[in-house]
């Protein structure tokens, strides 16, 4: 058999049918600096852009088989990035839109029932917890991509470890960040306190 390299895009995207680790290293290696380069340009946030670079070929993976092609597999690769950048950009909008939303509702009471209503200071106390919740090693993996916007490359050199484990890190860290303030019910409790704002 003649070697990957030597393969269309499209076949290469067929023989993921059968499912091929090496087809889709492959594919990988072709389009993981396009795709990080297409995603950065929209976010301008290399560890984001990094994440979801993970996660765009995570979906190849996931629907290989599932789908047939009715476009040029680079047409259907970037459609998949555009689809993630503005799902990332509206989850940021939304983010910060209840943040200040929160602010401004905490500055319109002379004397906020704290009882009642989420303070900046208990939504951030929460997210600490979240971070706390985390091992040490990735919350400082987290960290140092978040707080600090260091690419993977950098965590990775400053860390000692491999890229790959800085990519598995900080996939398991958003997990369990969202796991742990699901289960403390911040979301529902932010909504119901806001919910006469909107």
């Amino acid at each position: 058999m003649a070697p990957y390299t030597q393969y269309s895009d499209e076949q290469l995207f067929q023989l993921l049918h059968s499912g091929g680790e090496r087809v889709f290293e492959e594919i990988y290696q072709r389009y993981h600096k396009p795709v990080y380069a297409y995603l950065m340009g929209f976010l301008k946030d290399s560890a984001m852009a990094e994440e979801l670079t993970h996660e765009v070929f995570m979906k190849v993976w996931e629907i290989r088989g599932q789908v047939e092609l009715h476009t040029s597999f680079s047409s259907y690769l970037f459609r998949i990035c555009h689809n993630k950048a503005i799902n990332a950009l509206q989850k940021i909008a939304v983010d910060n839109k209840l943040r200040a939303r929160i602010l401004l509702h905490l500055q319109s009471q002379s004397s906020p029932d704290i009882s009642n209503a989420a303070s900046l200071q208990e939504y951030d106390r929460l997210l600490e917890n979240a971070l706390e919740s985390l091992p040490p090693q990735r919350r400082k993996v987290f960290l140092l991509c978040r707080e600090e916007g260091k690419t993977y490359d950098e965590t990775a050199a400053q860390l000692g470890i491999s890229r790959n484990t800085v990519k598995e890190h900080m996939v398991k860290a958003q997990k369990a960040l969202r796991n742990f303030l699901d289960e403390k019910g911040e979301i529902a409790f932010i909504m119901m306190m806001l919910a006469d704002l909107f």
